[in-house]
């Protein structure tokens, strides 16, 4: 028997260490099963997008959402049998972050635009002109669908609209871009439109409301016609709503109403009435920024002006002959530091800039590029 002494005091016995109890990983057998699955899903995805049997924008839905969720299901049966998601749960992350914004833009795009196959991506993208008859011809009863359009510009013309049209609804879809529709001045039209992503712009002649933008920023513009007269082209808005109704003023039930769906873009009234331009018609020689045609197709940098008799020259032509005059003048102390960045800035040129300015203007309407007189005459149909 062992004696304990004062010098030797008692010890008690080590108390056994308690192990962690640590879950293994997931099952070999889950880990490829759950692997083979993705890989399945994805390649079937892939296959029917390049056949055409499920839409590009469902196809993408597809792949963001199906990796995620069989990872998700793989983690829940692993735990199920008292085990770790492991590598699938390093991976279920990521893929989820990745899924849920593409899922909730995907979403929001009309289901239309989704479902279009890959063959027809293409043809439902640029500038896109649906008249009336192409209107009538697309179905029958009171209400049109016309074919959803991925990105690009829309035109609805309702110009020739009979007033006992059949005809008093009329569905529209587009992925991004502009929904242009063109009426007659007393046409009995209204526009209601809808964004599921972004912001709606609108555009109206000046006797239209607008009902749904919620304080709006307003702009009144001036354009004017191919003889100089000035003309108010419309009120633009750019508030943010994504829901509006467009009608002329007191016109409470339109005849025919445009309903319109778009991820996000402008939308605008117009009712052409002849060619209108926007630029500067205070010069001698008027500056064209652009122009819009009778079918309300706007033109940039295109001159001549069909119907216009005066001079005028193109706002690039004044911006090159503006440049040119501030560096042929550049040694004037007084006007180094003015802004010399676009044509606006003409009536700030001193007069020996103002008389080689005047001299390039000359030059640039007697060049063959140059907008020079031509003689009136009917503005022709644009081609779409």
């Amino acid at each position: 028997m062992t004696q304990h002494t004062a010098s030797d005091p008692f010890r008690p016995p080590a108390q056994p260490q308690l192990q962690r109890l640590r879950h293994p990983g997931p099952p070999r057998r889950l880990s490829l099963i759950v692997l083979g699955l993705i890989a399945l899903a994805t390649a079937a995805v892939v296959a029917a997008m390049l056949t055409g049997s499920v839409g590009v924008g469902n196809g993408v839905l597809l792949m963001a959402g199906l990796p995620a969720a069989i990872l998700g299901a793989g983690v829940m049966l692993s735990g199920a049998g008292r085990r770790r998601g492991g590598w699938m749960s390093w991976l279920g992350w990521p893929a989820i972050v990745v899924a849920l914004p593409v899922l909730a833009l995907g979403t929001a795009i009309p289901a239309s635009i989704r479902a279009l196959p890959r063959q027809e991506i293409a043809a439902s993208t640029g500038r896109t002109v649906y008249s009336w008859s192409d209107i009538v011809a697309a179905g029958s009863g009171s209400t049109r669908a016309l074919p959803a359009q991925v990105a690009g510009e829309l035109v609805v013309d309702l110009r020739g609209m009979p007033q006992d049209a059949e005809v008093t609804r009329i569905e529209v879809e587009l992925g991004v871009g502009a929904l242009e529709v063109l009426t007659d001045p007393d046409a009995q039209v209204g526009v209601e439109a809808q964004a599921s992503v972004g912001p709606l712009s609108a555009k109206v002649p000046s006797d239209w409301s607008m009902d749904g933008l919620p304080s709006p920023s307003i702009d009144v513009e001036t354009a004017y016609t191919v003889h100089g007269k000035p003309v108010e082209e419309g009120v633009e808005s750019s508030g943010l709503s994504r829901s509006v109704a467009l009608r002329p003023e007191g016109s409470s039930s339109p005849r025919v109403t445009v309903h319109s769906r778009l991820g996000a873009g402008a939308v605008s009234v117009l009712s052409p009435q002849g060619v209108i331009w926007q630029g500067d018609a205070s010069q001698e020689v008027w500056i064209i920024e652009h122009w819009r045609d009778e079918d309300g197709r706007w033109h940039w940098g295109e001159t001549p002006v069909p119907g216009m008799t005066h001079p005028a020259v193109s706002a690039e032509d004044a911006s090159v002959c503006l440049n040119s005059a501030q560096a042929a003048d550049s040694h004037d102390d007084d006007d180094q530091d003015a802004d010399w960045d676009d044509w606006e800035e003409i009536n700030h040129l001193s007069q020996s800039q103002r008389h080689d300015y005047d001299q390039c203007i000359q030059r640039v309407l007697r060049s063959p590029h140059g907008a020079s007189p031509t003689p009136a005459q009917p503005s022709p149909t644009a081609t779409p």
